[in-house]
Formats: structure tokens, sequence, C-alpha cells
């Protein structure tokens, strides 16, 4: 009789054919997701998700399975394998899709960290505060150091860290000058582009960037925004990157918009935004155009500690060049929000993930600069605010701030289509006419100043709320 002898050590997952060796870990939008893992020996790739089942034939190590069909703002639990077994079931592996693109059904939470993989103590210390759940994980560049090889993110990024988050968390990262070393974004080789499968054919909403080095997405009310910083063509006002910023933007109908990217335009601490090329011109082309278009929040990594600047518009200087006049708000954003209209912004430094801390200077145009406490990003975005805090190692909030919008007041709005998803009221100064469908679910209200109008072709679904009143808003 013959016997098989399986050894599996605690940082792999093993079966009688193959072992794990990096992984699942995804991204997903509304509709579709991109479950990734790695093999010690190649197979083909199958994803099972309930009674479904997706496969890619392709016999590989590096398993990619794009899976369509979804339902969105739904749960899903997953296992990974091939045709010839599947993995056990593990409780970390599911996600959530996200809303409808475009369209308020609920809350979104996103968190972020910059420049951590070093597998120091102190991103020990991060990823042990890190939330388990999100919508959205963000990376703000330098992922692994000190030159973003194989290794590095097999060691550093990967290996034993963030095993709760990977396999349920929806990844979306940015290049950092550390990356660049080893992975080149005009030729898109390298670590990083081969390790992340990246949103840049405009699958996940936004347009079509045809680019990892750059692209956009959409989850559910917000749009998020990815640049690449590490090379000067990018940072071009006039290079193909700024167009298509500006194409990307106009089109976008979000709520919010946030941007990422590794080089801060404003920041006094382990580098120098009035010196420093990459910075410079982040702040001086780049910038102008994400003000032009209203981008309310913009992060960054780079500079090792957390930098939050205030509440402003139309400032491309430097330091000793910032005063109030471009500050659009006396306050601090806490606990008295910023109010918004059509321009302001804030710029977040969040280099704050494990690399060693360091920085003294004090930019002009911050509301606060801490170089001595490691933490994460957390935003929450409802239909009116914007909630960011930075969170330590100690689970304390570092500092915070609010973003509420206030809404403009038209005298009209004609609704014909697409159908009204998710929990969203309406205003109008005097009329609102509706020849629209409200989605199973939804929770819809309508108030006008002089009347509300259903015509033919108006319903509801079984399951859904509707609401009509007399009332509506004020212009401004």
């Amino acid at each position: 009789m013959n016997y098989w002898v399986l050894l599996c050590t605690s940082s792999t997952v093993c079966c009688a054919q193959s072992i794990i060796t990096r992984g699942p870990y995804l991204n997903n939008s509304d509709t579709k997701a991109t479950i990734r893992w790695r093999t010690d020996s190649p197979t083909n790739s199958v994803v099972t998700i309930g009674a479904a089942t997706y496969t890619n034939s392709l016999q590989t190590t590096e398993h990619i399975v794009k899976i369509t069909g979804l339902t969105p703002n739904s749960h899903y639990s997953y296992r990974i394998g091939s045709t010839s077994y599947t993995f056990p079931v593990d409780t970390n592996y599911h996600f959530h899709t996200a809303p409808v693109s475009g369209s308020y059904v609920r809350p979104v939470t996103v968190i972020g960290i910059g420049d951590f993989g070093v597998s120091t103590t102190a991103q020990n210390d991060v990823e042990n505060v890190l939330p388990q759940q999100a919508d959205v994980w963000q990376w703000y560049g330098d992922n692994a150091y000190p030159i973003g090889s194989a290794a590095e993110y097999e060691a550093h990024a990967f290996g034993p860290h963030y095993r709760n988050h990977y396999p349920k968390l929806n990844l979306l990262p940015s290049l950092g000058n550390h990356d660049a070393v080893s992975s080149s974004p005009t030729t898109q080789t390298g670590p990083y582009f081969e390790y992340f499968s990246l949103p840049s054919s405009g699958e996940y909403g936004g347009v079509a960037s045809n680019t990892a080095a750059y692209y956009s997405y959409n989850y559910g009310h917000v749009h998020f925004i990815v640049l690449e910083s590490t090379e000067a063509p990018f940072r071009s006002a006039t290079g193909a990157m700024a167009n298509w910023l500006r194409q990307d933007l106009q089109a976008d109908k979000s709520l919010w918009r946030v941007v990422y990217f590794h080089h801060p335009p404003f920041s006094k601490g382990s580098h120098n935004s009035d010196l420093e090329i990459d910075m410079v011109e982040m702040r001086q082309n780049i910038v102008p155009i994400l003000e032009q278009y209203g981008v309310d929040l913009v992060l960054t990594g780079h500079c090792h500690g957390y930098e939050r600047s205030h509440f402003m518009h139309g400032f491309y200087g430097t330091s000793s060049q910032f005063n109030d006049s471009y500050r659009l708000s006396s306050g601090t954003g806490f606990p008295e929000p910023y109010q918004k209209t059509n321009k302001g912004a804030v710029y977040a430094v969040v280099g704050t993930g494990g690399v060693a801390l360091k920085g003294s200077g004090i930019h002009n145009a911050m509301a606060t600069s801490v170089f001595n406490k490691y933490g994460f990003a957390k935003m929450t975005f409802t239909r009116d605010s914007l909630w960011f805090q930075f969170i330590g190692t100690d689970k304390q909030v570092v500092d915070q701030f609010i973003i509420r919008k206030v809404q403009p007041c038209p005298d009209q709005l004609v609704f014909s289509s697409p159908p009204h998803l998710g929990t969203q009221s309406f205003e109008a100064h005097l009329t609102i006419t509706s020849t629209n469908q409200t989605a199973k679910g939804s929770a819809i209200s309508y108030s006008a100043g002089k009347s509300v109008e259903l015509k033919p072709g108006f319903s509801t679904s079984s399951g859904s709320i509707f609401q009509a009143t007399v009332g509506g808003c004020n212009p401004p």
C-alpha cells in the first residue's frame, strides 16, 4: 500500500496537488470582480461562487479569474482551486460588491496606507489595527522597499502580512518611487504591473485609460482616480495622463471625487515640495486640473509622516507664498464641517504604514502635521458628507475633518431614466416631474415647492418606498 505524506507550514495553504504561495486577493466593482492567487505548480484556475463556476483554462502559477454578472451591493463567498481540486473553505474568502455605479445606496468606507512594505514592527502594528471590513483598500505607493523587486513584494507586501485582509478587501493600489525602481509605468512591466489586475479599460466605471499606470473607478456614489507621479512624462500638463484626466473628470457625475498618487504637492516632511521636481510638477501641472473639476480630496504618501492641509483652493506656489486668501474656511473641519459649494479640497499625506518616520518642517498650507505616529486613513462617504480620520496604532483618532457638500437647489427636476435605486431624496425649488421607476428595495422621496407631477410611465416596485411632499428647497 502506498501512502502520501503532506507537509504544510503555517505560512502556506496546501492540498495534495499544489500550495498557495500568495493570496487570494481581489478587486471588484458593482457587477465584476478579479480574483488572483499564486501556486507553486501550474494548474488551470477555478473560482466557485455559489452554484456558479468561473474558469481560466491557462495552465499557470499566476492565477487570474475574471468574475462577471454579479449583483450590485451583494455579499459573496467564494472558493478557489482548479478543475481537479478545490482548496478548503476559508471564512476570509468573501467580498461585497459595490452599489450601482454612480448611485447612492449606503455610506461607503475606504481605508488607505502608504509607505509600508518594510516588514518592521511598525508595519505589523498598523496591520493589527487596520480594519478587516471596508469597501475599498487603497495603497499610496512605496508598497515594497527598497526597490520594489518581486522578492520584496513577496516578503514585505504579501508574505506574512495582511493575511486576513487580502481575501476580502477591494484592493486598488498606486505606484511609488521605490516600486518604480523595478517596475516601469511607461512599459507597464515589473512586479507592480505583474501582480495587480487594475481596471484600465473603464470596466469599474470612469473613462478607460488603457494603461495600468493610471486609472479610475467608481464605488457607488464616489469616483476614485489613481495617478502616476514617478516619471516626468506623466506629470506634464499637456501629456497623455493629463489629457485623460480632464476627459475622465469631465465625464464623471459622481457625488464625490477622490484622487490618490504617491508624491504630495504640499509637504515639508521627509521631502520638500518647494524643491523636489516630482512634487513641484504634480502641484503646478496636475493640481489645477483637479481643482478645475471640483475634486474633494487628494491623498498621497512619499513623505514619512502625516500631514493634512487646510480646506483650500487655487494655491500652486511654495510654502512661503501661502496665505489665508487661499483658505476657504477659518476652521479645522471638526467638529464644525467644511462647507463646500463648488470649490475647495483637502490634501492629506499618509506615509505612515511602516517605514521609519521622519520630518519636522511645517508647510504653511497644512492644518496638521504629525511625524511621530504610525497609522492609516479611514474615510466614510455619505450622500452629503465626507468624514476623514487618521487613526494611530493605539486606535486613537489623531486627526479628523468633515467636508459637507451644499447640494444645489434647482428650480425644476425631470426624471425619466435610469430607475431610482437605493435611498435617495430629491428636492427642487418649484417642480418635479417624473416618468421614472423605483426599483425594489429602494426608498425614494420627492419634495418640491410648487408641485410634484407623476406622469404615465412612473411606477414603484413591490418592496420599495416612495413619498412626495410639497416643500422643496430654497436656492442659495
